[in-house]
């Protein structure tokens, strides 16, 4: 099974507290990022995705998009699958190191 580099892994821990603070759970746990289910699930997400994606890997902002698709489906891997299909489909260059889609669309 692929594994998402250390690099990635150290980006997505630094940033698991961070993610949408104060937003209630699927169960209306409070601040369900900060607990360790929430950040559980989430790290499985991107996780997964930077694994299965290397070369995207792990992108700021990311983690608000992942955390919104796990309140919403209840479901990691739909979740994941939903993440996977925004990158590389429907946002294709936006979640990338040099931020190309961002930029040729402010340009």
């Amino acid at each position: 099974r692929p594994q998402a580099s250390s690099t990635c892994m150290a980006e997505i821990e630094r940033d698991l507290g961070r993610t949408l603070p104060g937003v209630k759970g699927p169960s209306g746990e409070n601040d369900y990022f900060s607990s360790p289910s929430g950040q559980e699930k989430l790290r499985h997400v991107l996780g997964a995705f930077a694994a299965y994606n290397p070369t995207v890997g792990y992108c700021q902002s990311m983690n608000f998009v992942a955390a919104l698709l796990i309140l919403q489906l209840h479901d990691e891997e739909v979740a994941f699958w939903v993440l996977a299909t925004v990158v590389n489909d429907v946002l294709p260059h936006y979640y990338h190191r040099s931020l190309y889609g961002l930029q040729i669309d402010q340009a």
